[in-house]
Formats: C-alpha cells, sequence, structure tokens
C-alpha cells in the first residue's frame, strides 16, 4: 500500500534502513507494507514519532519560509525607505541652496540701502539701485526658513542613518 509505505518514502529510506530504524526486520517491514502483516507496538510507536517529527518538521520549514519572505518583504521595505529619504534630502538640500541664493540677494540689497553716498558727485549716467523696502524683513524671513530646513535635513540624515542601520543587521 502507498500509504504505508509514505513515510519511509519522505524519509528517503529504503526497506531495509528502515526496518533497522523501527528495530524490525526487512521482512516485517515488506510485509507490512503490502498489508499482509501488522508491526510490533514498539515499531508503532516509533513511527508515530518519526510522523509527527515529519510533520514538525515541514511546518518548521514552512515557517522559515514565511519568515524568510518576511525578512525580504521588510528589507525591500526599508530600501524603497532609504531610496524616499534620500529624494527627500535631494530636495529639501535644493530649496536651500535657492534660499541662500535668494537671502544673499536681499543681504545685497539691503547693505545697498543702508549705503549713504553724495548724489551731487555722481555722474547722472549712472543708474541707481533702489532696495525693496521689504529686504530687512525678508531678511529674518529666510533665516527663520533655512533654519526649519536645517533642522528637517538633520532629521532626514538620522531616519537615513537608523534606515541603513536596520538594513546593515
Amino acid at each position: 500500500m502507498a500509504t504505508r509505505s509514505f513515510l519511509r518514502k519522505s524519509l528517503g529510506l529504503n526497506q531495509l534502513d528502515m526496518a533497522q530504524l523501527l528495530n524490525v526486520t526487512r521482512g516485517q517491514w515488506s510485509m507490512y507494507e503490502c498489508g499482509r502483516r501488522s508491526l510490533p507496538l514498539h515499531a508503532l510507536q516509533m513511527m508515530a514519532q518519526l510522523e509527527t517529527h515529519l510533520q514538525n518538521a515541514k511546518g518548521t520549514d514552512k515557517a522559515s519560509a514565511r519568515s524568510q519572505d518576511n525578512l525580504d518583504t521588510h528589507q525591500k521595505e526599508l530600501q524603497r525607505m532609504l531610496f524616499e529619504n534620500n529624494l527627500k534630502l535631494l530636495a529639501v538640500e535644493k530649496i536651500k541652496l535657492d534660499l541662500e541664493r535668494k537671502r544673499s540677494v536681499a543681504t545685497s540689497r539691503t547693505l545697498l540701502s543702508d549705503f549713504k553716498c553724495d548724489k551731487s558727485k555722481l555722474s547722472k549716467s549712472w543708474p541707481i539701485v533702489v532696495p525693496r523696502a521689504a529686504d530687512r524683513k525678508t531678511l529674518h524671513e529666510y533665516d527663520l526658513k533655512l533654519l526649519k530646513l536645517d533642522i528637517e535635513m538633520e532629521m532626514l540624515k538620522t531616519e537615513r542613518k537608523v534606515i541603513q542601520d536596520k538594513l546593515g543587521s
């Protein structure tokens, strides 16, 4: 019977090896597989233990396969998070550079507005740059925005380090 030889074949054993494992003769095992006789109690108990062990091992294999799948999914998610973190960091750096440029222009305009010159000595062809009145106010606003961007960049760098540590472990 196929069902009686299933355990032996699942273990990858021949009839002699299975008989030795169960402490019976090869003939007894062969007759048991054919359905002509039953096995002694100690052999049946050993078979029950082997079946239990085999089922637990298969369950462990499935659990470890699920665990490996979960680990792969976890790794992919961490890599995605790292990619997004890098994109955010680049975007913040770009915004920061743009604000620094605008702040520099506002600083130059403010310095020009503080510059007092004798208009009588100027040639009439030389244009006078008139700074905007709001430049002093915008300098303060730029400083606050730059401070916020610095904090955001530090948070993104910390997040990146945590993600990289998780990927490394």
